[in-house]
């Protein structure tokens, strides 16, 4: 009989198999209960994104906001802070926009490739295979235009019961520089800041409250709570949160950045065509109030058919969320 020799593994082989036995460690098994470190590592994607913003906008807001102060008329005057946001992105002019092209260019980078290797590769849980579905995806799309009538009558109803507050919305809204829609500024609105804003919150946010043992619909709160919060003011904040819950269980259901990414695209494009189109024929505000109601009819009933959707339940296997740290 040949007498047995272990075969000595390579460096590379070792190094694979050390990788392989970290990822089984961090498998978040069902009873496992609630890792809340894992959880806090949840913010860490969101943490990055304003750190990637304050890189990209610093050359061109560091110096518009030194012009301002040493403005003498600045010393003269009583300025609040989103008074002063204004005259500072006034000042920095056009070349805010190439901080945008820098901020979604940076953070494109960073968030593919953190995506892709903590949860596309471990797990392939959530690749673009098979993202959508005949039966399903078009009442997806029909959910997101439910959901921008439904902000567009929460925003009238805003308006009626409180003018201050949506006034202070529109100088925010104003004071970033968007409003000016150069083709760059279109382009980062409508495809490349939803994708970004997608990889952060959906793609790796969530899964990381996923695998802190968190269920899944609570999860998909969180994340839209995180997604409205950040950003930043309240009427935002409100419909964001909504809009933030409706696409995270999008995409759990179909268990692709792609139907995440559709939905932010249609309802950013919704919301700066239509939008216009209804400010520029500036109908009463039962008008609006007729709309939201109808919108949120429409989405309601369009998640239910999204729900009785087979497709999905079909190919979905025994997958295992693995997390990996920052």
């Amino acid at each position: 009989m040949e007498e047995f020799k272990p075969r000595q593994i390579t460096a590379a082989e070792a190094h694979l198999e050390d990788k392989k036995t970290k990822r089984m460690k961090n498998v978040n098994k069902p009873g496992q209960g609630f890792d809340f470190s894992v959880f806090l590592s949840s913010l860490l994607p969101i943490l990055m994104l304003l750190v990637i913003q304050l890189v990209a906008f610093m050359p061109t807001i560091f110096p518009a906001s030194m012009k301002v102060l040493q403005d003498p008329a600045f010393a003269q005057e009583t300025f609040d802070a989103l008074e002063y946001t204004s005259r500072v992105m006034e000042c920095a002019g056009t070349s805010v926009q190439y901080s945008y092209l820098a901020y979604v260019v940076l953070a494109l980078a960073y968030f593919s490739w953190r995506y892709i290797a903590t949860v596309v590769k471990p797990t392939g849980r959530y690749s673009p295979k098979g993202a959508f579905t005949k039966k399903g995806f078009p009442f997806v799309l029909l959910a997101i235009l439910g959901l921008w009538g439904f902000t567009e009558g929460f925003m009238a109803a805003v308006k009626t019961l409180s003018p201050e507050v949506i006034e202070q919305y529109s100088k925010l809204v104003e004071s970033t520089g968007l409003t000016n829609m150069t083709p760059l500024i279109l382009i980062v609105v409508w495809i490349f800041g939803p994708v970004v804003e997608e990889l952060c919150f959906r793609g790796l946010s969530y899964n990381r409250l996923l695998a802190s043992g968190m269920k899944v619909a609570v999860a998909v709160v969180v994340q839209g709570l995180f997604f409205g919060i950040f950003h930043m003011n309240l009427v935002q904040s409100v419909y964001a949160f909504i809009l933030g819950c409706a696409i995270g269980f999008f995409y759990e259901r179909y268990k692709s950045i792609l139907v995440s990414i559709s939905c932010h695209v249609l309802f950013n494009l919704l919301g700066t065509v239509l939008s216009g189109t209804l400010d520029h024929f500036a109908p009463p505000t039962a008008v609006y109030i007729t709309i939201g109601v109808t919108g949120l009819a429409l989405a309601l009933f369009a998640i239910v058919m999204v729900c009785k959707d087979k497709e999905p339940d079909k190919r979905s296997g025994d997958e295992t969320l693995v997390y990996q740290g920052q």
